[in-house]
């Protein structure tokens, strides 16, 4: 009996550590599941059910200074980029280090957020159901990058961040698009610089993400963009507004080149593909959120965009691209301590282009309805 009594007392107290040794883990430790999944309907194509979002996040801190991050996306698999050796479906790996009077100041290495003034970006994606194409298709969105940050007070940091501005190197672009290089050789360093400041007013009502970067792909190519993000957050209404224009000396990305190529191979057949150049981008994104109930949600987006053309042998001029995006929801949320909720949308977006490319590239309609249900879970 005494054998019995003093094995269940062992057992209990390896238990009571146990239990003391995991509550301990949880102070230090989270681990999140981002999870969206929707039938969708296209007006036009096929529809089916898709896993929107699936992504698994550890993050924590040891100690009070320093600070870790993984987050890797469980529905996309790419290999890994020619210039920063990841892949792009790891979003973060990174280990931030606080120092100075009273960690004011840290910095951070590793694949991270490019932090340009986003709220479109940089919030929860979770719950961010279309984006625009400036964040779609015109950034390298995670890159591998080191940042450096001064927390003035409460109210106001500051950012330097330079990063990789693509994830493949030249040759890479190159090979992938079949362009001419037509001049053009790949940079020594092709990195961008962000310089970004953070600010909350009005009791955190009102928060500021502004900031100017500058990059370069190409050797003496300097690309330049100016972000303004606007978020505000009141009893019932939240939103953000987001603000961007960019000038890009050649479109790396991609984004309107094979149009003009196609529209100058028209005019000349010996013409050679390449790369767009002198190519401005502007975007306004607005999105829009009230709670009419505490589980009833409406939400609303709208997005504007438009290319410049500013290569004078083309003579296309400003607006030579157009493009919007419009959306409706609702969001039904059942549980008051999950972040868990149904929803349903209506998207509608439009690709015109200025004539005479309207000739060869028509407007483009595409609308798409939604119905689903998304979870950020805090699993630890």
């Amino acid at each position: 009996m005494k054998k019995i009594f003093l094995t269940l007392s062992l057992f209990g107290i390896s238990y009571a550590g146990f239990a003391q040794t995991l509550e301990e883990i949880g102070k230090n430790v989270d681990i999140n599941l981002y999870l969206r999944s929707s039938l969708e309907i296209p007006e036009n194509g096929q529809g089916g059910m898709k896993a929107n979002e699936a992504r698994f996040e550890v993050r924590g801190n040891v100690g009070e200074q320093l600070e870790y991050r993984i987050r890797y996306r469980l529905n996309r698999n790419s290999p890994a980029g020619t210039l920063n050796n990841a892949t792009s479906a790891l979003d973060h790996a990174y280990v931030n280090y606080k120092f100075g009077e009273g960690y004011k100041w840290s910095t951070m290495v590793g694949k991270q957020i490019n932090h340009y003034g986003s709220w479109e970006f940089y919030d929860n994606p979770t719950f961010e159901y279309q984006y625009s194409d400036y964040v779609n298709r015109q950034q390298n969105l995670f890159p591998v990058a080191a940042m450096v940050s001064y927390n003035a007070d409460d109210n106001n940091s500051f950012h330097i961040q330079a990063y990789n501005t693509h994830s493949q190197t030249f040759s890479k672009l190159v090979e992938d698009t079949g362009y001419k290089p037509l001049g053009l050789e790949q940079s020594k360093l092709p990195l961008g610089v962000n310089f970004a400041w953070k600010g909350s007013f009005w009791d955190k009502k009102f928060h500021t993400f502004y900031s100017f970067t500058t990059s370069q792909v190409a050797k003496g190519k300097q690309d330049y963009k100016i972000a303004l993000g606007n978020k505000w957050t009141l009893d019932k209404f939240s939103g953000y507004l987001d603000l961007q224009h960019s000038q890009n000396a050649i479109d790396h990305f991609n984004v309107i080149s094979e149009e003009l190529n196609a529209y100058q191979q028209t005019l000349d057949p010996t013409y050679v593909h390449q790369f767009a150049k002198n190519v401005q981008f502007q975007s306004v994104a607005l999105r829009l959120d009230y709670a009419i109930t505490p589980k009833w949600y409406i939400t609303g987006k709208s997005v504007y965009e438009r290319m410049n053309s500013k290569d004078n042998t083309l003579a296309l001029g400003n607006e030579m691209n157009q493009r919007t995006l419009n959306l409706l929801g609702l969001e039904f949320k059942p549980f008051e301590r999950q972040n868990f909720k149904l929803f349903t949308y209506y998207a509608y977006r439009t690709n015109t282009y200025k004539k005479p490319l309207h000739t060869s590239y028509p407007q483009q309609n595409h609308g798409m309805f939604a119905i689903g249900a998304l979870w950020f879970v805090n699993a630890l």
